[in-house]
């Protein structure tokens, strides 16, 4: 299990896409992703829809 929060924050642009990279990599190998992140534009391209789960404070 991976477990990863905000793992974007305070990235420039180069190491954003390794990042996903690395994340791609981890889930098509079978890695458990645990992803906290309030960047849900990007995740939103790598992640299946089927493993989003919201929790949205103003609820």
């Amino acid at each position: 299990l991976i477990i990863l929060d905000e793992p974007l924050n305070g990235l420039d642009f180069i190491s954003i896409r390794k990042v996903l990279d690395i994340i791609r990599r981890k889930m098509a190998a079978g890695s458990g992703i645990l992803l906290v992140s309030h960047n849900e534009e990007i995740f939103d391209r790598i992640v299946p829809k089927q493993c989003w789960y919201y929790l949205n404070s103003e609820e």
